[in-house]
């Protein structure tokens, strides 16, 4: 029920491009997104494994193949989870031209209709090339253009959906969903059992991305009330903390997981609480004793990306 969460962060990250992109150089903003992306991810996983080499916790053994492909934000070969990385930093490659599109073209059929011709010549390369992904350069092909395709389509969508009516919001929802139940009919046909949309997930396949986009759409059309309701809870001071500071709070989420052994109900929660108070200790300690004594703006805004965000 839960396994939308990769696609909803691109959709995300696609509602937070249009507010934040500022039509910077090329070049500029690329090497930007990589050191937003790619330095945190690093700094973790450096301190994380030398943890693990000198206490063997919480994973007792780490081979240089695993270290290697962590850090090159593989998901098959290293420790996982930091794969999405690599989603987020392929994205970020096509971003100012997908927008740069999308704010050119008014029409929200055509915009709609182009992006669906674009994932099914994507679903037909991925049909075709499967058999023959076998050396390695199929490998680096998979690992970049198979993900690059999808997610930027539903990177598209992100980027879109402020500016679309409730109307048309339900005609994505429909449809979406629609081809979600399809695929579960057709699965259930051929095994007779239901077919989890996480086994179409690597890489990401119409089974898996329209239920993800049936979901963020339901969640988007209902966001204002959601809004509403938090604020009503006295949480939205925790729930702007959460999203300025996803970051750490992913990264921080994993050594967690090894650690607490519990049923998924009891150890979701705690996970997340326990993530989300270690990066609040983590930010509190970087504002109050580190940047209160830097008076280089440069240097306080490097070390913000690094130990915050």
């Amino acid at each position: 029920m839960r396994n939308f969460d990769v696609p909803l962060m691109v959709i995300v990250a696609g509602l937070s491009f249009r507010e934040s992109y500022k039509d910077e150089p090329y070049l500029s903003y690329l090497w930007s997104r990589a050191k937003r992306l790619i330095l945190p991810v690093w700094l973790f996983l450096s301190i994380y494994f030398l943890v693990i080499l000198k206490t063997g916790y919480p994973i007792s053994t780490l081979s240089t193949k695993e270290i290697v492909s962590s850090y090159l934000l593989l998901d098959d070969i290293g420790i996982g989870y930091v794969w999405i990385i690599r989603i987020f930093l392929l994205v970020a490659t096509v971003s100012p031209f997908i927008y740069s599109y999308c704010r050119h073209q008014s029409s929200h059929q055509k915009y709609l209709f182009t992006i669906t011709i674009i994932y099914l010549a994507y679903e037909l390369i991925l049909t075709i090339s499967k058999p023959f992904l076998n050396s390695p350069l199929d490998y680096v092909f998979e690992k970049t253009i198979l993900y690059l395709i999808p997610y930027s389509v539903v990177f598209s969508i992100g980027l879109r959906l402020p500016d679309l009516r409730r109307n048309q919001l339900l005609i994505i929802g429909s449809v979406a969903f629609a081809i979600f139940i399809y695929w579960t009919g057709v699965h259930w046909l051929l095994s007779r059992k239901f077919v989890h949309t996480q086994y179409f997930k690597y890489p990401p396949q119409s089974y898996y991305l329209s239920y993800a986009i049936f979901i963020a759409v339901v969640v988007w059309a209902s966001s204002e009330r959601i809004i509403k309701i938090f604020r009503k809870l006295y949480v939205w001071s925790a729930i702007l903390f959460i999203g300025q500071n996803s970051m750490w709070i992913y990264l921080l989420h994993i050594p967690l997981i090894k650690i607490i052994i519990l049923p998924f109900y009891l150890k979701y929660p705690l996970v997340f609480s326990c993530a989300a108070i270690l990066t609040f200790l983590q930010v509190k300690f970087v504002n109050k004793h580190i940047l209160s004594n830097v008076n280089n703006p440069t240097i306080k805004r490097n070390v913000r990306l690094l130990l915050t965000g």
